[in-house]
């Protein structure tokens, strides 16, 4: 078992999303290939807020640990997504092959105006053999 530093002092803040973005294909061909239910669907056409006119221009699939990881290390956060998608290393490859765009988006914001988060050596390489990219979104 890893171990993880939930309490991680520098950090006020931290969540993982896995994004995918499936053009043509639609979110939910995103679920039905990998088994998996998204945490949030996006559809192009659809009203980003019911409160405003703009509308989303593309289509995406979101399985993020928001609010279902108490956690304050972004690598606790990474194995929630990397548990998920356990499995699926084949469909992901396959999506990736049909030109579907996909990272891990990681929020981290900064309890003290320092520090940082941590990247694990085996998220990297489970990470970097299925072509995903972290992102990361700072906040001081």
């Amino acid at each position: 078992m890893k171990k993880f530093n939930d309490k991680y002092e520098t950090c006020e803040r931290t969540y993982a999303t896995l994004c995918i973005y499936p053009n043509k294909y639609g979110p939910n061909f995103i679920s039905e290939t990998l088994n998996i239910k998204a945490t949030k669907l996006q559809f192009a056409g659809e009203k980003v807020h019911e409160k405003i006119e703009r509308k989303h221009k593309i289509n995406a699939w979101f399985l993020s640990s928001k609010d279902k990881i108490e956690s304050k290390d972004s690598r606790r956060h990474i194995q929630w997504i990397i548990d998920q998608i356990k499995g699926n290393e084949e469909q992901i490859i396959t999506l990736q092959k049909k030109k579907i765009r996909m990272y891990i988006f990681c929020f981290w914001s900064s309890a003290h105006g320092h520090g940082g988060p941590t990247i694990d050596p085996e998220h990297m390489k489970y990470l970097g053999e299925l072509n995903l990219e972290i992102v990361y979104d700072f906040y001081c």
